[in-house]
């Protein structure tokens, strides 16, 4: 009996002991030191700059091409456009009006034919330039378009001289020929030459007039690249066309500086070749810059010594006035400037 009661209370014992070892405190883990781990990280931000173009400087969407330019000059047959203004002489004589470069052809600074890009009217090499430069004509299609459907239509601004708009109709249709739209626009003279509209405003795309040639060349004023008018200089320069080829600017710039004629001759030179070839400053509106700029010779009394036979010694420059006594110096025939 004793012997139960003691395993009993032995039995009680152990379960409180295991009671209360269960309900004690957990043991905890000895703390760590934390571990940081450091990465670094590249942050690389490409921010894009826009800076406006000056006015005056985008190049034009279709003339901005040289093969555009080059095409309109094969597609021109100036012997035509003289023939519509000159009915009355030879072939001969038109053929001696017609310049290959901004320098008569019988002037001492021309570079010679073997020395300068010629334009010969060519409208079927014309046209498959236009091919080249993504301006295909359509089946059924009178005038070309390119790939996005816009059609080759150019805005060509002269004044409103009856000579002007007649040669002006037969370019009009020689460009249809060859599937480019001439839309003409005929100015009063007062617009076109005016000091704040037209030409001096570079206000065109295509655009027909005439200056007076001298017995020295020059072309500085005409064609240096720091001539050409924009709004930042207020709109000064004769460079109204825009062209710019720095070489070309440097050489011309070059012969208006030298007094040997040999060394203006080779400069003038290098300064038409680069023209005609037609290469522009891309900046600087290239559609100013066509190789069809010269078309024809017109008199100038000053820049034509041997030729003319003046008939009132000392009229000074009151010569123009007396134009109806004017006599070659050859032959003796009147001379009548158109």
């Amino acid at each position: 009996m004793n012997k139960n009661r003691l395993m009993l209370v032995l039995g009680l014992l152990v379960t409180v002991s295991m009671v209360l070892a269960a309900c004690g405190p957990a043991a905890t883990a000895e703390p760590q030191e934390p571990v940081v781990v450091t990465k670094e990280v590249v942050v690389t931000k490409e921010v894009q700059v826009e800076v406006e173009r000056e006015a005056f400087t985008t190049p034009h969407p279709i003339l901005g091409d040289l093969k555009v330019r080059q095409a309109l000059s094969y597609c021109t047959n100036k012997a035509d456009l003289l023939k519509s203004v000159y009915p009355l002489i030879s072939d001969e004589a038109r053929a001696g009006l017609v310049m290959n470069t901004f320098i008569p052809t019988t002037h001492w600074a021309y570079a010679g034919d073997a020395n300068v890009t010629i334009y010969p009217f060519d409208a079927e090499k014309g046209k498959a330039l236009l091919d080249e430069a993504g301006w295909t004509l359509a089946e059924g299609a009178d005038f070309r378009s390119n790939a996005n459907g816009d059609e080759l239509s150019l805005k060509f601004t002269t004044t409103n001289a009856a000579f002007r708009q007649t040669w002006a109709a037969i370019w009009e249709q020689q460009m249809a020929d060859c599937g480019v739209r001439i839309v003409r626009l005929h100015a009063p003279a007062s617009w076109w030459f005016g000091d704040t509209t037209g030409i001096s405003r570079r206000d065109y795309e295509l655009g027909a007039f005439a200056w007076v040639g001298q017995p020295d060349p020059g072309g500085q004023s005409l064609y240096a690249c720091d001539q050409i008018p924009f709004p930042s200089n207020g709109w000064v320069g004769q460079n109204a066309m825009g062209w710019c080829n720095e070489e070309a600017s440097k050489n011309i710039k070059l012969a208006n500086n030298t007094l040997v004629k040999d060394e203006r001759i080779a400069l003038q030179d290098r300064t038409t070749g680069i023209h005609q070839g037609c290469p522009e400053h891309p900046a600087l509106q290239p559609h100013r810059n066509l190789c069809i700029c010269c078309g024809y010779d017109r008199l100038c009394p000053d820049a034509w010594p041997g030729i003319l036979e003046l008939q009132c010694p000392g009229m000074g420059k009151d010569r123009l006035r007396h134009h109806h006594t004017w006599l070659h110096a050859g032959t003796g025939f009147p001379i009548h400037p158109g």
